[in-house]
């Protein structure tokens, strides 16, 4: 997915514009019936003619003859001009939307950083409590509906690897991992976000769950008699570049667990090939991860997503796949 999705249109030099209006005007629309022998007094009223017609500079231009000619059009500046002469600029980023768009939904927006407008995906959370609120700008989007690559992301497995035709798939959707898998997916990608400006980084992964989900993973530190509860680990961490991969990075090491409780109204809805359970499927549950740079403008900018299933249990008792990821910044 390209993040910057140009949109270019024809730019007007305001001043320029209006000037070239008023010369044409003047040439056009005098009046035979009518004697201009004035002159303009520009200390005294430098928007009048002291001749039969006058003129003023507010985009009209009226003859006191027999014909009038009205300016009633619009010109763009990266942006608009009203008939009243005030110029509406296209906003630079999502968070000036956000601040000056009380009622603004989250969506596709025109903004211009002062070359050409282009339009962008904005995310606004305007819940007090949540602690991503504010204005938030998507930079990539992996939808394994519709797979494609990316040229800030670096992918880790093959697009056959992708679960298209099982009965989880038709199901649901396209994903990677799930009950059709040979085992418990753990997989990793990685961004190179050097050219966008940014200080913190949100996730968001749509993932399927399905089956038992029965938290039974043994290990230590349990807290539930011996038994862990299944779990879907999502890791945000700095990565080192291709040159050096052990250089240091810019970003904080955060890592989000996540369970899935028994809801009490899930329903089988798919199987894995050859086989018949009565396990309920958890269904579709975001995950949120974030992240935040250092700030040390030295290091590098390579943002690395690990997604583990830490499910003890084979696929086809209990698995997740990833359906879409959508990484955004501000």
């Amino acid at each position: 997915m390209t993040y910057l999705c140009r949109n270019r249109g024809f730019r007007f030099n305001v001043a320029l514009s209006a000037a070239l209006f008023l010369l044409i005007s003047a040439a056009g629309c005098s009046d035979d019936s009518s004697s201009d022998t004035g002159s303009v007094d520009a200390a005294t009223d430098p928007g009048t003619d002291s001749g039969s017609g006058s003129t003023t500079d507010s985009g009209s231009m009226t003859d006191s003859g027999s014909g009038s000619t009205t300016d009633s059009g619009s010109m763009t500046d990266s942006g608009s001009m009203t008939d009243s002469g005030t110029v509406v600029s296209t906003p630079a980023s999502c968070t000036e939307i956000f601040d000056t768009q009380p009622d603004a939904l989250s969506g596709t927006y025109e903004i211009d950083l002062g070359t050409d407008p282009f339009n962008v995906e904005c995310v606004f959370i305007r819940e007090e409590n949540d602690p991503d609120v504010g204005a938030w700008t998507v930079v990539d989007l992996l939808d394994f509906s519709n797979y494609a690559t990316s040229n800030i992301r670096t992918d880790t497995w093959a697009a056959s690897t992708i679960d298209t035709t099982s009965a989880c798939a038709l199901a649901f959707a396209p994903m990677l991992g799930g009950s059709s898998a040979s085992s418990q997916l753990s997989t990793s990608w990685r961004y190179d976000l050097t050219q966008i400006p940014h200080q913190r980084v949100r996730m968001e992964i749509n993932v399927v769950v399905l089956d038992s989900w029965d938290y039974d993973h043994q290990g230590a530190g349990s807290t539930d008699g011996g038994l862990d509860d299944d779990l879907v680990q999502v890791q945000l961490r700095g990565a080192g570049g291709i040159k050096d991969p052990k250089a240091s990075n810019d970003y904080s090491e955060e890592t989000f667990s996540y369970d899935f409780p028994l809801e009490g109204d899930e329903v089988n809805l798919c199987d894995p090939p050859g086989v018949s359970s009565m396990y309920p499927d958890r269904g579709v549950n975001q995950l949120v991860a974030r992240t935040m740079r250092t700030g040390s403008p030295e290091l590098l900018e390579n943002l690395e997503v690990a997604f583990d299933s830490l499910a003890e249990q084979g696929t086809e008792d209990e698995s997740v796949g990833i359906l879409s990821a959508k990484l955004m910044v501000r």
